[in-house]
């Protein structure tokens, strides 16, 4: 059974030169060791650029535009609440004030054009999750370019999601015991949670972490520069996914930070090759961690516990380095993690080619087929008015892992999911969802599919039985 230690890496595996990866508080053994390979930064990055895994002045200035926008409504929705509730709209000379911090991608600095954004609302202490339910939801419905906006008030981070001038967001609400919120107010500060609830305490939890990532790399340019590779691989590859059970971005930045601490002067290409080299060998479920575990604040919080069921029955633990220290692969399958440890040793094969300047880096994100890795598939179909559709497709996304674990229990079936769903609008205008789950099973295990029937062909239903 895993411990937490000194050690910041469990489960020693031995390094591509013959050295043990075990880290230290300084980020990982010292690379003199390192066996020198051919470093190709300028050709990694050039290929990205062409996969658009880098922001252009055009988009960047789009996510800018969205970021002022949603800025300007925050500040005039926090001078409403204070007129509504009587509160000063003022504080020590200006006006009473809120702060928008980004994290995800573009807290870590490694946005894309196709990137979503991911916003929490630090607000001063007279404004309630109430309001931001209400009142600030209401202005959102009317704000110029917003489409499709859902609240989300029973998810673990209570969240309003919206589309605006085509970016996805989400944007959380955190409050802070302040008449006004500082615009240099330090959400590293763990003595901060000693007032916030614990909501507000898993908003605010993804900028915190992005944070202590950054500070936690050597080399923050070749850690981004790693990350981008990382995960766009990953995307090609069908494995970036956290609510269907692959890994989310905060995962994968976890990922890399870690070969970063462990390799602090290697180039990006051999950080990604000693990545997947690392996670080839791994032996899960001891967990991954970029730091000891912090000391508690003065709060009543729980924290992930490799000890405590259900942690213990984790399948790859990839932890955060901040209070509440928080797994970040709940959603990992025994099905997911199988396909994720194929992509590895993929991975590690092709890009041990490139570093041999033996293959172009193009051959690590040719896209997965994953159509034609399975025999069988089990669609999830989801129909409903175009304007309820995307909170009724969320729902029936949510519960896909649900179906993933039956399966993997019931009939001992492997069922790896399709991290694209297929959207359409049919001839009635539905609006349309379909999921897809590859479908393997063990040799005493049968399937049937049932006549289909004639009112609907496009439907499929498929009974599932154990062999005796």
């Amino acid at each position: 059974m895993a411990t937490f230690s000194s050690s910041l890496v469990y489960g020693p595996v031995e390094g591509l030169d013959g050295e043990t990866i075990v880290g230290n508080e300084q980020g990982g053994q010292a690379d003199e060791a390192m066996l020198p390979l051919p470093t190709h930064e300028s050709e990694l990055e050039r290929c990205l650029r062409i996969c658009a895994a880098f922001d252009t002045e055009a988009s960047h200035a789009r996510r800018q535009h969205v970021i002022d926008k949603l800025t300007t409504l925050v500040d005039e929705w926090v001078l409403q609440v204070c007129t509504t509730k009587g509160v000063p709209a003022t504080h020590e000379g200006g006006a009473v004030r809120a702060e928008v911090r980004l994290f995800g991608s573009v807290g870590l600095g490694v946005s894309s054009p196709r990137a979503d954004l991911d916003i929490v609302i630090i607000a001063p202490q007279h404004v309630s999750r109430d309001d931001f339910f209400s009142s600030f939801y209401e202005h959102v419905c009317v704000m110029d370019g917003a489409s499709l906006v859902r609240k989300v008030e029973d998810a673990f981070s209570p969240v309003i999601r919206l589309v605006c001038d085509t970016l996805d967001m989400d944007v959380l609400f955190a409050r802070v015991a302040v008449p006004s919120v500082p615009r240099d107010i330090d959400l590293s500060d763990d003595n901060l949670l000693t007032t916030l609830d614990i909501r507000c305490i898993r908003s605010i939890n993804g900028c915190r972490v992005a944070s202590t990532i950054l500070s936690l790399v050597p080399d923050v340019t070749s850690f981004r520069l790693a990350l981008r590779a990382v995960k766009t691989w990953a995307n090609a590859r069908g494995i970036y996914s956290n609510v269907l059970g692959y890994l989310g971005g905060i995962s994968w930045a976890i990922l890399t930070a870690r070969v970063c601490q462990l390799k602090p002067s290697a180039s990006p290409p051999q950080l990604l090759e000693h990545l997947m080299f690392v996670l080839t060998r791994w032996t899960w479920p001891s967990p991954i961690l970029l730091c000891e575990v912090p000391d508690r604040p003065a709060c009543h919080l729980s924290q992930w516990d490799p000890n405590r069921y259900p942690d213990r029955a984790h399948k790859m633990p990839i932890i955060t380095p901040t209070f509440p220290m928080q797994n970040t692969t709940f959603n990992v399958t025994q099905s997911t993690l199988d396909v994720m440890q194929r992509e590895f040793e993929r991975a590690l094969a092709i890009i041990t080619q490139i570093n041999l300047s033996c293959l172009p880096w193009s051959v690590l994100w040719e896209e997965v087929d994953f159509f034609c890795n399975y025999d069988t598939f089990l669609a999830i179909r989801v129909f409903s008015d175009p304007h309820d559709h995307s909170e009724f497709a969320d729902l029936v996304e949510s519960t896909i892992r649900q179906l993933v674990l039956g399966l993997e229990r019931v009939c001992s079936a492997h069922a790896a999911p399709y991290p694209n769903p297929l959207s359409s609008v049919d001839p009635d205008g539905r609006a349309t969802t379909t999921w897809y789950l590859g479908l393997a099973f063990p040799p005493n295990v049968y399937y049937y599919n049932p006549p289909l029937p004639p009112t609907d062909p496009m439907m499929l239903d498929m009974g599932v039985g154990v062999g005796v």
